[in-house]
């Protein structure tokens, strides 16, 4: 490539508070952002830049990361793009949350036990998550029974619809005999 009959050098900078463009080849241009970096050094060994070079040694984790959101993906299928935006957050959170737990199990584990799997990990925390929500939830005396069920099962507590029926019909039967109670103190007056 050239320009004014001036070939452009394999690696040229372009500097502008912080940016960096470089061009890889004579005909595709990369545009470098770093916070890190401040000076246009290249690497004698294969004439990049360092700051390619430091970029190429530490995205493995990026890579890793989106494989991690890809096995256990939170998202569905859905035009709106503020939920595309919650899903991500949600794989993020749940990826971030896991790494802190095997962080935290590494340094405290005395008992030589395995830490629990990125699966056993996501159902714990799903669980833990929806718990209040589901307690709050079967306090509704109008939710379905059936719902109700689901519910009890997945809290493993006891069958509160069969408590709410009997505590219904103690209700009632203490309003008829209220009721009753009533009608004769008027009938005897």
């Amino acid at each position: 490539m050239k320009i004014n009959n001036k070939k452009i050098p394999s690696t040229f900078f372009l500097i502008i508070e912080k940016n960096r463009n470089f061009y890889a080849k004579p005909d595709k241009l990369v545009t470098l952002i770093s916070s890190l970096h401040d000076d246009n050094i290249i690497d004698e060994t294969n004439k990049k830049p360092i700051i390619i070079m430091n970029y190429n040694e530490t995205k493995g984790g990026v890579d890793n990361f989106d494989q991690m959101c890809q096995n256990m993906n939170a998202g569905r299928k859905t035009q709106r793009w503020p939920l595309c935006i919650f899903y991500n957050m949600i794989n993020i959170a749940s990826i971030n949350a896991y790494v802190i737990y095997l962080h935290n199990f590494c340094k405290n584990n005395t008992s030589g036990s395995k830490p629990l799997s990125r699966f056993q990990f996501m159902i714990r925390l799903r669980e833990q998550l929806c718990e209040d929500w589901m307690r709050s939830r079967l306090s509704i005396p109008t939710l379905p029974t059936n719902l109700k069920k689901h519910i009890e099962d997945s809290l493993e507590v006891k069958d509160t619809v069969q408590l709410q029926s009997q505590e219904q019909k103690r209700k009632h039967q203490s309003t008829k005999e209220k009721f009753a109670l009533i009608v004769t103190i008027k009938k005897g007056e």
